[in-house]
């Protein structure tokens, strides 16, 4: 027997982590850069968007799992007599992955019997959450966890987010993107469409206004079923927002329309809240969508 386990970068909600039996080790988030509490146990989501919102000159951060922290959560599982398939946030984004070895190597000798195996997910957000319960499903259908270890390291491979957020400010603050490129992009009220693969951030376009990143959104999703063929089949599909749903609900309408339109049906999406792993990054405002390979 096995538990997989993540890093909180997943975003999967309570409910989707209790469906699929996932453990998670939440980063922490500081608003004032003093104070660092737990995402979602000390400080929900909506609380840290909102905060951002009212208070736009903050410069929000995240800080990743410690090796304690680690520990605490793999101990009870090894003393249960399973092993352990943790999976963190890419190594790109944060050392969260280091944590979970330095931890693995503390047990290790407590524990000799028991495997633990820590993966960089080369993903984020929910990628990361898709590629979970993608392999929660596929552990529970019997599946060794070398098995589904290795099925997680064909089908993370293909996976893509596009997503449009307000602007680069957050992105700017992080030292991702240039500030003299934000500011150009605010100036104009456009509105910057970004692209995550290969554990990267890219960004592949601008828009000028909220709705018409939405429709070029849309355009994207509706090329990439004709483009790749991708099929309800083999695929997973997910929708990504932050602070509200509502706000990007007529988004994600259109992009029903065009799997209505193309394939006479439209698959379960799997919803995720964007946290504040990534959400210091993309500000309160992202909207995205992504797929994933079924396992």
């Amino acid at each position: 027997m096995f538990q997989i386990v993540s890093d909180g970068s997943c975003d999967l909600s309570p409910e989707q982590l209790k469906t699929a039996g996932i453990v998670t080790v939440p980063f922490y988030v500081t608003l004032d850069g003093k104070t660092f509490r737990k995402e979602a146990e000390e400080l929900s989501v909506r609380e840290f968007y909102e905060y951002c919102i009212s208070h736009p000159e903050c410069a929000p951060k995240t800080s990743m799992p410690s090796a304690e922290d680690y520990v605490r959560a793999f101990r009870p599982i090894l003393e249960q007599g399973k092993d352990i398939l943790c999976y963190c946030i890419t190594k790109q984004f944060s050392g969260s992955v280091n944590s979970a070895l330095a931890a693995k190597a503390s047990l290790q000798e407590a524990y000799p019997d028991r495997r633990i195996q820590i993966v960089d997910s080369t993903l984020v957000t929910g990628l990361q959450g898709a590629l979970l319960l993608e392999l929660s499903k596929y552990a529970k259908s019997g599946h060794s966890l070398q098995e589904t270890y290795e099925r997680g390291e064909e089908i993370k491979k293909n996976a893509v987010l596009y997503f449009t957020i307000e602007d680069l400010s957050y992105l700017a603050r992080g030292g991702r993107i240039g500030k003299l490129t934000d500011k150009a992009v605010r100036s104009f009220n456009l509105h910057p469409l970004i692209c995550f693969k290969e554990s990267g951030l890219h960004l592949i376009g601008v828009s000028i206004g909220r709705q018409n990143s939405f429709d070029k959104l849309t355009e994207i999703v509706k090329k990439l079923l004709q483009k790749q063929n991708l099929d309800l089949d083999h695929y997973t599909f997910g929708f990504g927002w932050g602070l509200d749903r509502e706000e990007a609900e007529p988004c994600f309408l259109q992009i029903r329309n065009v799997f209505r339109e193309r394939f006479g049906t439209v698959p379960d999406f799997i919803p995720i809240q964007v946290g504040a792993t990534i959400g210091v990054h993309t500000g309160p405002k992202p909207v995205g969508f992504g797929f994933i390979e079924k396992a």
